[in-house]
């Protein structure tokens, strides 16, 4: 049976939220195999997006992701790690914490989440 009338359900307007939302903390994470850039950006509560970077070295990267991090609100709370020596698989990484500014976004959108292991680097937008 459906309800007809939510009148019942008054008690919900004493409710408070009791998670505060606020933006998190992140680590960009850069790697590198062979001539393929990738960027990971690993929050505060470990969740992780999957930038796509269009730069073909890693400096460039690297202006890449801190220029767009800054244009939304966050500020680099450290400078990017030197070269990693190159691991057993054939990557390299490099990594930069950002912390929120007064202005960051809560939820950052507008970045296509692009799976690492899909070979055709296709992904879905936020």
């Amino acid at each position: 049976m459906p309800i007809d009338r939510t009148s019942s359900t008054k008690y919900t307007k004493d409710m408070t939220n009791t998670k505060e939302r606020r933006p998190q903390a992140l680590q960009a994470i850069l790697t590198r195999k062979n001539i393929e850039i990738t960027c990971t950006l690993i929050f505060e509560d470990e969740s992780a997006s999957y930038p796509g970077v269009q730069s073909v070295s890693i400096r460039g990267a690297q202006r890449e992701i801190t220029g767009w991090l800054v244009e939304h609100g966050y500020a680099p709370a450290g400078r990017w790690s030197d070269e990693a020596v190159e691991d057993a698989d054939g990557y390299f990484e490099w990594v930069r914490p950002f912390k929120p500014g007064p202005d960051a976004d809560l939820r950052i959108t507008g970045i296509w989440l692009v799976d690492p292991y899909q070979q055709n680097g296709e992904g879905a937008a936020t």
